[in-house]
């Protein structure tokens, strides 16, 4: 274990277990809802323009001595945008005396929870967001918002969210939503009396609807209320990471964003305590509006999905 001294803290990347450092950035994929079903595009800079097809070359019959005819393909030019996301954590120097490791643990759980909230509540909703698109944004230029109750259960609604995306020729891979759906599809049934949802069986696996994937959202508190799914072909939607997470251990700061009882501002040094900040940037953007759908309840279908921010320019 690459661990420094608890009084030789003045490297991070030797403070840090190297078990710990190296499965956050892991953990992190896994735990963000996004990225375990979007499409990751290398990157290497802030800012990276890409090209993705719209459509392709056709093919022709052609007749003896007659002229082949040629076309190109076409594509859609890209810009993605990766911004800063820090986690800041402070820990008792104390606690690290004797079972470092143990509390690395923790810290690292805290950090890969705040990592994938933080993104793909932006991501999703445009919450607290420096991007300038969103799920809800890209599903609402396109009009696939269906209201539950209009088919005749979650099942039929569900098909028809589905339906709207396959419309426009998009195979839909995963439905994004919170564990708050499974008992409500348990007792859903198809037409030869089937269960329509398959729960997971093993470790390995993932839960399915109609055949895709259901991925859970981490946070339910702030998934929106009345805002039952996101679904639709997710390689249509791409995520960078560039260079990975980074740290910095903070020996001398006082953290004005965290406070005691009293309200006053946490002062590291006062209270013999270490911060680790680590720090990742993180692109996103949807690139086909009309591949995504949502299935949503009356009173939010009413708000036609209005992000709860308003979204920044890059």
């Amino acid at each position: 274990m690459a661990l420094t001294h608890i009084h030789n803290m003045t490297d991070p990347t030797q403070f840090v277990p190297e078990e710990i450092a190296a499965g956050i950035i892991k953990d992190v994929r896994h735990s963000s809802a996004i990225m375990r079903v979007a499409k990751q595009v290398p990157q290497s800079t802030l800012v990276k323009t890409y090209n993705t097809r719209t459509s392709g070359p056709s093919g022709y019959w052609v007749d003896d001595y007659a002229r082949k005819t040629a076309d190109a393909a076409v594509w859609d030019q890209i810009n993605m945008f990766a911004h800063e996301i820090a986690v800041i954590v402070p820990v008792k120097e104390r606690d690290l005396i004797g079972n470092p490791l143990d509390v690395w643990s923790e810290i690292k759980e805290d950090i890969v929870e705040a990592f994938a909230i933080t993104f793909d509540s932006a991501a999703m909703f445009g919450t607290s967001s420096p991007y300038n698109w969103s799920i809800l944004q890209a599903i609402q230029n396109v009009s696939h918002f269906h209201e539950e109750g209009v088919g005749a259960d979650l099942a039929d609604d569900l098909n028809l969210a589905l339906g709207s995306v396959e419309e426009h020729n998009y195979g839909p891979t995963a439905t994004v939503t919170t564990r708050a759906i499974r008992p409500r599809l348990r007792g859903l049934r198809d037409d030869q009396d089937a269960p329509i949802f398959q729960a997971a069986m093993t470790r390995d696996m993932v839960d399915a609807v109609y055949g895709t994937d259901l991925v859970y959202y981490v946070d339910a508190s702030s998934w929106p209320t009345g805002l039952t799914a996101l679904t639709g072909d997710w390689s249509t939607v791409h995520y960078s990471i560039v260079e990975g997470i980074s740290y910095k251990l903070l020996t001398e700061a006082t953290l004005t964003t965290i406070t005691d009882d009293a309200g006053v501002a946490l002062s590291l040094a006062e209270r013999d305590m270490v911060a680790l900040r680590a720090t990742m940037y993180a692109g996103f953007r949807p690139t086909k509006d009309a591949a995504l759908a949502a299935l949503v309840q009356h009173s939010y279908y009413q708000n036609l999905g209005t992000p709860d921010t308003e979204l920044a320019t890059p």
